[in-house]
């Protein structure tokens, strides 16, 4: 089963912050893979613990599963992860 990726307003304010080659990897890494098995990325811990997170070079995407559809909430380079 596909899932549908949902980005939202502060996820897409973060990947435009990365430069352009960065962000077309990301994208596409999403649409490839984490659409198709969000499921088996792990979540969070702590306070963020109903969060999953996706690896993708030195960034994090942070989501969510919501029956059919996968919300995006932030993108992260990895050092600004726990500020």
């Amino acid at each position: 089963m596909a899932y549908n990726i949902q980005i939202l307003e502060s996820a897409i304010k973060d990947l435009s912050k990365i430069d352009k080659k960065q962000a077309g990897r990301i994208l596409l890494a999403m649409t490839e893979k984490l659409s198709k098995r969000p499921a088996d990325y792990e979540f969070l811990k702590g306070e963020f613990k109903v969060f999953r997170k996706f690896r993708v070079g030195d960034y994090r995407i942070f989501f969510k599963i919501i029956k059919s559809d996968v919300i995006v909430y932030k993108i992260r380079h990895r050092r600004d992860v726990y500020e």
